[in-house]
């Protein structure tokens, strides 16, 4: 009864949870990865790397099961069924780890305590947020919490049958599953702790030199699979530049199984099974071993001594400035600088500053050394800030280091060649025959070469653009980029003795020579020497690796050989292990062969094929994800200098001397406490609104950073927060319990949660909430629910004695958990994870592409405004006429080889014959973008102004013949260079827009536009590229694509798009975006903004018409279609909203409920203060009052806020509803409220506060000021205020208090406090007033106090003289 019972939970675990997902799965396709990964499948291409081909194949077999009638929803149904399965296998895990202290389930009670609490556990993880997210789209995190699941459950299932003969079974499906979950993600290697725990615990006794060894092998077994097979295999075919390599080692590896198998046949086979192992044990370390030591080429070698060169030549030539500098400064001969700079530093005692300003030296580290650092380094002292040494010194240290680099680099075999630029001069012969004098073997080829050189005549014509001429006489950096050779006579003699190799350079000092003779020739524009590294075997790989990896291997090698030695033949110990553990690397190689896909689609050209995976070097960097770039794991300096967008200042004041609190600050606050705790509250506690309950983001001053917010944790969400708290009591129940299989879910909750985040090392922002990525920790806690609610189970049963009343009690706890948790989960979060009836990708994508002309091209941006659009193109074949060109992937050669080669193609006419030749050198050589892109640009007028290009664009007209000229200025990238995508965009409107209509996406931001703003004409969701200056919109398109009806129609064709145009029809999609009743999460939420920027943009434009009714019709729309009830307002679109149309629209009311809706909804301190503004600038004055009230005085805002605000308010206009702000700000200061208050600051308040009072006479000003300047005057008068500025405040007081109230202020203070400026300030009153007696008695009484005060002699003496004159 019970085990069916235990069946029919289990299914009903998986079939709950597959009608909660397939209910709010997505209808189609959605934002970020999932159009690509659905496209991909579709069409078998190869989405980003490193690829999911597992998932793929899945998908694209779903893809073909008419299940729905959209292609997209068939692909995301895969998440719903894999994610139930996730569900069903945590039900499983938890009944299997409970029974193993409580026992099976044979009674009700029992059932009760295991499965009824696995089966409300299990279900709550299934809401779980994150969970839930993954389960209802098209991504691979779903599949991947699958494989962990399941993983875990085998173990478990080992565990209990591993006393039988068949046991092995079960690990030998847990490697074929770890071999396909690579080919989905990465991430279910990190369910290899739990394994081993599980496998450790149940064969051994716990001992701490057991355990340390388990951990060795875990991460051995780590390494092997992850270094060894997933990153190695394809390192080791690439450095052989073959597969046979690979085919070789899965030969060894099956026939090792084999012939181990078979070994009791004969000693002879038992002894060739050995041998085979151990042959295979040696490839399996080597393959390890290769990818941890062994640099990925001999051009990887090369390139890091070149990059080594580079360092040293910039240092170089940042101590030549310095010298040059000082030089000039000083009035020095060279001579006299040695001279001076050969003194060192450390002899400190004879330096003077005078003599050896600290200007002669150079800090070490550009800046970033510690005094504690500096003096650490033996021969550098600390002085004043600066870390240095002798200049001399450290130029003689770089040419140790550069002659030591040269010696390793000359050790790796080159070819030599030569680039020839048009000056050429006689002593670039000479030079280039000093070269081959000292670095040939002297034979005949040599000699001959040296006479042709002496009888060539140099007359070279060599090119390497279009534009060369005009480019190099204004470009303003010499860059040489010369390819072509034109000259036959030099060509045949290159040919023959450099390009065939029949010249070698031999010498152990060539790199020094050629570095020499370089650089006198490039002084003379002449010759340079280049160098081509030779491709060689990997044995010659190997052998210039350095000594110390060499000899590790020899040792390695040889100590497995030893051992090997030992326990097969010496002991004839039992081969069983081995077989098992070579039959589990052929199934984790099985499984990890799905990525053959990848390859093999790659060469076949699939319409989606990023990275272009087609041989084995980029097959390499496609499995390395080189794209990304290094993890730098575990580094948070790096994080935090990484961090962009002001968010370094969250962490620390100067990014470039972090001290360690603030990177521990760093990981704990945002690695762990955002990163992690933040997303695991989300599913146990509850996740917040950022527009109810944001987390903000502040820096060390408590400000906020830019205007960007979180979701936040809402900790009453549920009611009570009983998922963690159960789970907290479940992980106390199951240590006390059973404390070994506790720990084995510990690893796995850890090693998927906070052990990745600091290996992960992510910079401040990251691009979207990572929540997603660390569902397995979450699987992990899951299983603790199920202890948790176990434990009040079994102090429910302990508690009542009569099974049947405990009984009865525990179902109906198990009923109260079950509403209270997964239900009330459900019900609270199913609004939010709920797809149905969201369209927002597809429509978007298709109002992009049907934005576009036939032939169209159009620039996007990133992830979202290009990954709906293919998936469009390729799934539902929709405008395949509009080639949409991804301005990030514009940077990467293969990508642009493909807009060349695959339809809709691009005719891109390069000028450059390294590009014609190969795309990829585009890459290779840092400056060409900026060098071709100059030459696009330039024209003989030509400006260099800082960081820009002054651009001349000529675009041929196929109409009149007459081409058009483009004049803009290009930003340069980090005002230094063109990145390629800058170039790229200047190449295809050259060679392009004459031809097609070609439009930037409105998600395109300015900076990517490459300065073109004067000739963009919006035309809705896009910015089509004019010829001509243009202003603003194109209205009759934005009309068409905005406002006009749409029959529902799909257009899918160039020719439906023009039959659209020509019958009027409206061309844009906004399914359900005024549907209360579909849900949109935040990103939808901003992506939509751009919808409302066209509406008003239409909207100005007819206002500057003066058509006001149309106008208003336009934003009657714009809110019909958008309604902000159900679509949030961005507060910058609101405010632009009630500035340009609600304002001369005269819409009084729209505008109250605007500024309402604005600051109630925007928790964002800025968007409530310019609210304020607004409010003062359009004479709702209730509301300033209101709003000051609401979000100064009652919110605490901070006393420099309250200044900026009364700034900027006073500097529109005053009006009383401000007094309540202003008479706040005084009362903060008088009341002393603000620590510490910059003086400056106050005499600005007072000088405004005096202005404002002089034009209006308001009494509530003149107290605020009379009360300030007391205050200000009494507690500043000792240290702050000269005597003059007292006399100043003095005066202020005397204008605005009666006369009578001054004097007695001033009778009052002057007992306690001797403010002299003030006591002129009531003399003067009292003489002004000609009570010249009075005025003389208040001296008197000062002087008697102060007798030697001659500044108050004086005043008294000229009464005296004004009394004796009357």
């Amino acid at each position: 009864m019970f085990k069916k019972g235990h069946y029919i939970l289990a299914f009903l675990s998986f079939l709950i949870s597959l009608c909660i997902y397939t209910m709010t799965m997505a209808p189609t396709t959605s934002f970020w990865d999932c159009g690509e990964f659905i496209a991909s499948s579709f069409i078998m291409g190869v989405p980003h790397p490193p690829g999911a081909p597992l998932f793929l194949i899945i998908g694209n077999v779903f893809s073909n099961i008419p299940i729905f009638d959209d292609i997209g929803a068939r692909v995301n149904f895969l998440s719903p069924l894999i994610s139930a399965f996730s569900v069903l296998f945590l039900y499983l895990i938890i009944v299997n780890l409970i029974e193993k202290f409580i026992g099976d389930y044979k009674d009700l009670s029992k059932f009760i305590i295991i499965n009824i609490s696995a089966f409300i556990a299990s279900l709550t993880f299934a809401v779980t947020d994150s969970h839930w997210f993954n389960a209802v789209e098209s991504e691979v995190y779903s599949m991947s919490t699958f494989f962990t699941a399941i993983v875990l459950w085998l173990i478990l299932k080992w565990a209990d049958n591993s006393n039988t003969s068949w046991n092995s079974r079960y690990l030998l499906i847990i490697a074929y599953m770890i071999g396909l979950a690579t080919g989905v993600h990465l991430l279910n290697l990190l369910a290899l702790p739990f394994i081993a725990l599980i496998i450790y615990f149940k064969k051994y006794e716990f001992s701490i030199k057991s355990f340390l060894i388990t951990t060795i092998l875990t991460s051995l077994c780590f390494i092997l699979i992850y270094i060894g097979f997933i990153l190695g295999l394809p390192d080791i075919v690439s450095k052989f530049n073959s597969i046979l390599i690979l085919f070789v080692f899965v030969f060894l590896l099956f026939s090792s199984i084999i012939l181990l198998h078979i070994s009791k046949i004969s000693s002879l086979i038992s002894n060739i099974g050995k041998f085979s192992s151990v042959l295979t044990l040696s490839i399996v370390l080597f393959l390890i071993f290769n990818k941890l030591f062994i640099s990925s080429s001999n051009e990887d070698l090369m390139q890091s001594y070149l990059n080594q060169e580079s360092e040293i030549r910039t240092q170089e030539q940042y101590f030549q400035q310095v010298i040059n500098s000082y030089i000039t400064e000083q009035g020095l001969t060279n001579k006299n600088f040695k001279d001076i700079i050969t003194h060192r530093l450390n002899n400190v005692d004879k330096f003077k500053e005078d003599d050896y300003p600290i200007s002669a030296f150079l800090d070490n580290n550009y800046g970033q050394l510690s005094e504690f650092e500096c003096k650490s380094q033996g021969n550098s002292i600390w002085y004043d800030g600066y870390c240095g040494n002798g200049i001399l010194d450290w130029q003689e240290q770089l040419n140790i280091d550069k002659k030591n680099i040269h010696k390793e680099k000359d050790q790796i075999p080159q070819l030599y060649s030569l680039k020839i630029n048009n000056n050429f001069v006689e002593l670039d012969i000479s030079s280039l025959k000093n070269v081959i004098y000292n670095s040939s073997e002297v034979n005949k080829n040599r000699n001959n070469f040296i006479n042709q050189l002496d009888s060539a005549l140099i007359n070279n014509n060599g090119f390497s653009s279009c534009n060369t001429n005009i480019a190099e006489s204004v470009f303003p950096s010499k860059i040489t980029l010369i390819e072509g050779i034109n000259n036959n006579e030099i060509l045949g003699i290159l040919k023959t003795y450099f390009k065939n190799n029949s010249l070698r350079l031999s010498s152990s000092s060539i790199s020094s020579l050629i570095e020499k003779f370089n650089q006198q020739s490039n002084n003379n524009n002449g010759i340079e020497i280049v160098s081509k590294v030779k491709s060689v075997s990997f044995l010659k790989l190997l052998l210039i690796q350095s000594t110390t990896a060499l000899f590790f291997l020899f040792i390695t090698l040889i100590l497995l050989f030893y051992f090997s030695y030992y326990y097969l033949w010496y002991k004839n110990s039992n081969t069983y292990t081995l077989k098992l553990f070579f039959s589990c690397v052929l199934l984790v190689l099985i499984g990890y062969s799905t990525y053959g896909t990848i390859f093999i689609r790659a060469k076949q050209n699939p319409r989606i094929n990023e990275n272009t995976p087609d041989n084995l070097e980029r097959a390499l960097a496609y499995i390395n994800r080189d794209q990304y770039g290094a993890v730098e794991s575990f580094n948070p300096t790096v994080a935090i200098q990484n961090s962009n967008s002001g968010h370094w200042k969250r962490w620390t004041r100067d990014k470039q001397n972090i001290q360690l609190s603030e990177k521990l600050n760093f990981i704990w606050n945002y690695q762990v406490k955002e990163m992690y705790l933040r997303y695991f509250a989300w599913q146990f506690i509850g996740r917040s609104d950022k527009n109810d309950d944001p987390w903000l983001i502040k820096d060390l001053d408590n400000q906020l950073v830019g205007n960007r917010m979180l979701d936040g944790i809402d900790y009453f969400r549920y009611g009570l927060p009983l998922a963690f708290i159960f789970g907290i009591l479940g992980i106390i129940f199951h240590f006390s319990r059973d404390w070994k299989r506790a720990l084995a879910v510990l690893s796995v909750f850890l090693s998927t949660g906070i052990l990745i985040i600091l290996y992960l090392n992510q910079y401040d922002p990251q691009p979207r909430e990572r929540d997603y990525s660390y569902v397995g920790s979450f699987f992990a806690f899951s299983i603790w629910i199920g202890f948790g609610i176990a434990f009040i189970q079994e102090k429910i049963k302990v508690f009542f004695e009569e099974s049947n009343i405990s009984s009865f009690i525990s179902i109906a706890i198990s009923i109260f958990i079950f509403l209270l948790m997964p239900i009330t989960m459900l019900k609270s979060d199913y609004t939010e994870h709920n797809r149905k009836g969201n369209y927002v990708a597809w429509d978007y994508g298709y109002n992009l592409l049907n934005s576009c002309e036939p032939n169209a091209i159009i620039f996007t941006n990133g992830d979202n405004d290009t990954f709906p659009l293919w998936y469009l193109q390729e799934v539902e074949k929709i405008r395949t006429d509009v080639r949409v060109v991804n301005l990030s992937l514009l940077n990467t050669p293969w990508y642009i080889k493909q807009l060349i080669n695959d339809e809709p193609k691009l005719n891109i006419n390069f000028c450059n014959n390294m590009l014609i030749d190969d795309i990829y050198n585009i890459e290779k050589e840092y400056l060409i973008s900026t060098y071709e892109g100059y030459n696009l640009c330039s024209h003989s007028k030509m400006n260099f102004d800082d960081g820009f290009i002054d651009c001349e664009l000529n675009i041929k007209n196929n109409v009149d013949g007459i081409n058009d000229k483009l004049r803009f200025n290009v930003p340069l990238y980090r005002k230094q260079f063109l990145r390629v995508q800058d170039y790229m965009i200047l190449q295809i409107l050259v060679d392009e827009l004459s031809n097609r209509p070609i439009y930037f996406a409105a998600t395109v931001s300015e900076n990517n536009q490459v300065g073109l703003k004067p000739y963009l004409s919006m035309e809705g969701m896009t910015y089509k590229i004019k010829t001509e200056k243009v202003n603003g919109i194109n209205f009759s398109k934005m009309k068409q694509n905005l406002i006009l009806d749409n029959k529902n129609d799909t257009i899918r064709t160039g020719q439906d798009y023009l039959d659209a145009i020509n019958n009027n029809q409206g061309i844009y999609r906004f399914t359900n975006l005024n549907n209360d009743q579909v849900h949109f999460n935040s990103n939808i939420k901003r992506l939509v903004q751009n919808y409302r920027i066209g509406y008003i943009r239409m909207a100005q434009n007819k206002l500057s018409e003066n058509s006001i009714d149309e106008a208003a019709n336009i934003i009657t729309i714009m809110n019909d279609n958008f309604p902000k009830e159900t679509l949030p307002l961005d507060p910058w679109i609101g405010f632009e909203l009630l500035e340009k149309i609600y304002g001369p629209l005269g819409y009084i009311d729209k505008q109250r409920d605007m500024l309402n809706y604005l600051s109630s909804k925007n928790p964002d301190v800025n968007i409530q203060l310019i609210s304020i503004l607004k409010s003062l600038e359009f004479g709702h004055y209730d509301l300033v009052d209101k709003y000051i009230t609401q979000y100064v005085i009652n919110n605490d805002l901070s006393f420099e806020n309250k200044m900026a605000l009364f700034y900027e308010s006073i500097s529109r206009k005053y009006h009383p509803s401000l007094d309540i702000l202003i008479n706040n700000i005084a009362q903060d200061y008088i009341s002393a409220n603000i620590e510490k208050i910059d003086t400056n600051s106050l005499y600005a308040f007072l000088g405004s506060l005096i202005k404002v009072d002089n034009s209006s006479e308001n009494k509530f000003l003149s107290d605020i000021i009379v009360q300030v300047t007391q205050k200000l005057l009494v507690d500043n008068y000792k240290t702050n205020l000269t005597i003059d500025s007292q006399k100043d405040l003095g005066d202020i007081l005397a204008k605005y208090m009666q006369g009578e109230s001054f004097i007695d202020f001033c009778n009052n203070l002057f007992p306690i406090h001797k403010v002299e400026g003030l006591m002129y300030s009531l003399v003067n009153l009292y003489l002004l007033n000609d009570y010249n007696q009075e005025a003389l008695y208040e001296i008197e009484k000062w002087l008697s106090n102060n007798p030697n005060n001659k500044r108050m002699i004086n005043k008294r003496n000229k009464i005296l003289e004004k009394l004796n004159i009357q």
